[in-house]
């Protein structure tokens, strides 16, 4: 009875644990929901339209219309890592350094960031690592963000992490501001 009793423990925990996660991400996941159903508002609109207007389609050939645009879009959506990876940093610096560095950002950033690799057990690709370290050399983050940052990264038990302190310019970066 013991084991089935902790079974629903961990269970009951993950689930509140993943459901906080989705509820700190709500705005975002309207919009993405939103975002990805606006052909079917779209076709709504129109056929509404059509069935008031004149125009050279009919309300049925604009619901075909947007139907196959929905369809499109769920089966064609494509993501050019190359240029997230080259805009990340240009972006991070706009969001957080002002006036004022805005360290919640940079901090909540770089915390979720070691989260996601240490819970997931990422095994990062040889580019994944040399962007990790990238990201770590970024040189408007804190120092005392980075060092924490590092420690995460290297004390978890992720042990594919644990290069990222064998690199010789982190290790100066952060010996060097201390």
């Amino acid at each position: 009875m013991a084991p089935i009793n902790r079974a629903i423990r961990i269970a009951s925990t993950l689930t509140g644990v993943y459901y906080a996660y989705m509820v700190e991400y709500r705005a975002e996941l309207l919009f993405w929901v939103l975002s990805g159903s606006l052909p079917l508002i779209l076709m709504g609109v129109w056929t509404e339209a059509a069935a008031g207007g004149q125009f050279g389609l009919s309300a049925l050939e604009f619901a075909r219309y947007f139907i196959a645009v929905f369809f499109v879009r769920q089966f064609s959506v494509v993501w050019v890592i190359w240029e997230f990876e080259r805009e990340v940093v240009a972006y991070l610096k706009r969001v957080a350094v002002k006036q004022t560095i805005r360290v919640d950002i940079l901090a909540t950033i770089c915390t979720r960031m070691v989260n996601y690799l240490t819970i997931n057990q990422i095994k990062p690709t040889k580019t994944q690592m040399d962007n990790i370290k990238e990201f770590v050399k970024i040189d408007f983050i804190p120092n005392d963000i980075r060092l924490t940052m590092a420690q995460d990264l290297v004390s978890s038990k992720n042990r594919y992490l644990k290069p990222i302190m064998a690199d010789r310019e982190i290790g100066k970066m952060l010996l060097a501001r201390m």
